[in-house]
């Protein structure tokens, strides 16, 4: 997983940052924060339950 959705994931998840924020960083939108947090978690979980096909 790429550095900057790690990063994403880590202020999200564990520092329970908003999406705003998180946006403001890595200098998008709340939209787009919110958009690649749920993408990052939907293959975070794909890849945990063993169904990651790339």
């Amino acid at each position: 997983m790429p550095e900057q959705t790690q990063e994403e994931i880590f202020r999200y998840y564990f520092l329970r940052q908003p999406q705003r924020v998180i946006g403001v960083h890595i200098g998008r939108t709340r939209s787009t924060a919110g958009r690649h947090i749920r993408l990052a978690l939907q293959r975070l979980r794909r890849l945990m339950e063993g169904n990651d096909y790339e």
